[in-house]
């Protein structure tokens, strides 16, 4: 039997660990959508596939934004 944490589901203290984030951000998350939570047998559990995916957007989103590429970027102005 697997231990907590170490299953496809996760709970939402495991979340904030695996993240690295306080409570709040986590509830954040979920506000605003990017975080889904599934319902099960009254317990709310979170999919790790989706931490990842969420995880895989910001560091997608932070390489674009990222000064390093600006200066590769021809669609900034003055290029």
């Amino acid at each position: 039997m697997e231990t907590c944490g170490e299953g496809r589901l996760v709970d939402f203290n495991d979340v904030a660990e695996l993240l690295k984030l306080s409570s709040t951000d986590v509830n954040w998350l979920v506000d605003t959508g990017q975080l889904r939570p599934i319902r099960i047998c009254g317990q709310t559990r979170y999919d790790r596939r989706d931490i990842e995916r969420l995880i895989e957007f910001y560091k997608r989103v932070q390489h674009q934004r990222s000064p390093l590429n600006a200066r590769e970027d021809p669609n900034l102005p003055g290029r």
